[in-house]
């Protein structure tokens, strides 16, 4: 390999649902394959499995589906080799594992082919279980380098996987700044029948159990201000979730105060409109819908849980509270609305944060060098 070429990275992934309107994991992948400098860098894509679902990929951007629908089918290991014979004809020198299923079988295939070995960590590891647990830390001997999106995400990795704190690096996720340049959904209120003063919460998150969505309901049921005037918007989740929650809503006698808008492709002209972000979940990595919020000038009230910490400073750009504390989550989020002062500065305060700790240029800057720093070894074996 000569002195001066391109680095082959090829990313392995579960599935090719990050072509697709998803959660914030995929959201970031695309994001790495998009912005990358090309001059610097190949990149393909190998996935386990398709999604279901038609996609169009990025211009220029090759992509091998395994077939691979469980880890537990007699074909799989067959699979897998397959993965390594397409990484060793492709020359990559660098995979970089996303996801579950692929943290737990690609790596070995990878080094076999005679690549160095990146995985992502962006979760505090909620879907582990013991057999789970015990597989990764048998593959992480085959990674050279593992990413995690914020401190509390690194410190589950060195207590839990038992991987040594020097072979981690924290990136945090980067947003494009022009994405927050998109104007509001002017019609929202309207829409949704919601008065021209009245205060809109917002909470963007999947509607899995641990987003703890029933949280902020209660809160809005049960807070004298927020029960007389506040509206409570929730985006994401599926028609049968949202019906769901909306019985729940409706039980607590707020059902005509919580709106759902499905999950959007792009959630910013909505965030736009509230007055106040939520996240009330028990388990976070680092939350791009916090930063989100934080993009759109908008102040923040969240759990004190994870990397949550790490980006909202309580009383800065906004409030921390307890898991499950509905009283504090009220209160919180009441006097917030309450106080014009208050949610105009951290509404700013929140901004300046995000330009200066969260945007996509930091974060495609700090991978390349990663990359780049891991590859030059092998590169310098082989240069001529």
């Amino acid at each position: 390999m000569k002195i001066g070429a391109k680095i082959r990275l090829t990313f392995v992934a579960d599935t090719d649902r990050v072509f697709q309107a998803g959660g914030g994991a995929e959201f970031q992948m695309m994001e790495l394959m998009q912005h990358l400098d090309r001059a610097r860098f190949d990149i393909g894509l190998i996935v386990f499995r398709r999604a279901g679902a038609n996609f169009q990929p990025p211009s220029g951007l090759q992509v091998h589906s395994l077939g691979i629908e469980s880890l537990y089918r007699p074909r799989t290991v067959g699979k897998l080799w397959s993965l390594k014979s397409i990484l060793e004809a492709e020359g990559t020198d660098i995979a970089h594992i996303f996801f579950n299923d692929a943290a737990i079988a690609a790596p070995v295939f990878c080094r076999l082919a005679g690549a160095k070995v990146v995985s992502s960590r962006r979760d505090l590891g909620f879907w582990h279980t013991p057999v789970k647990l015990s597989a990764l830390r048998v593959s992480n001997r085959f990674v050279d380098r593992i990413v995690a999106n914020s401190e509390a995400v690194k410190g589950s990795v060195i207590a839990r996987e038992h991987f040594p704190a020097s072979k981690i690096q924290v990136i945090f996720n980067g947003h494009r700044e022009e994405r927050f340049a998109i104007p509001p959904d002017h019609d929202f209120r309207r829409t949704h029948g919601i008065g021209e003063r009245d205060p809109i919460i917002g909470m963007v998150a999947s509607f899995y159990v641990y987003k703890r969505q029933k949280d902020i309901i209660t809160a809005l049921a049960t807070d004298p201000l927020l029960r007389t005037s506040a509206h409570l918007v929730l985006v994401g989740g599926t028609p049968q979730e949202a019906a769901q929650l909306g019985a729940f809503a409706d039980s607590l006698g707020v059902g005509r105060r919580v709106h759902f808008t499905g999950t959007l492709g792009e959630v910013v002209p909505v965030v736009k409109c509230f007055d106040v972000g939520v996240l009330c979940s028990e388990t976070e990595g680092l939350s791009n819908a916090i930063i989100e919020y934080m993009g759109c000038g908008k102040p923040v009230v969240c759990t004190s849980v994870g990397g949550n910490p790490e980006i909202v400073t309580h009383g800065e750009e906004g409030f921390l509270v307890e898991t499950g504390d509905i009283r504090g989550l009220s209160r919180a989020v009441a006097d917030i609305l309450s106080d014009d002062a208050l949610r105009a500065r951290m509404g700013q305060t929140a901004r300046a944060s995000f330009e200066r700790r969260f945007r996509t240029d930091a974060m495609i800057s700090s991978y390349a060098h990663l990359y780049e720093q891991i590859a030059a070894p092998s590169k310098s074996r082989g240069a001529v």
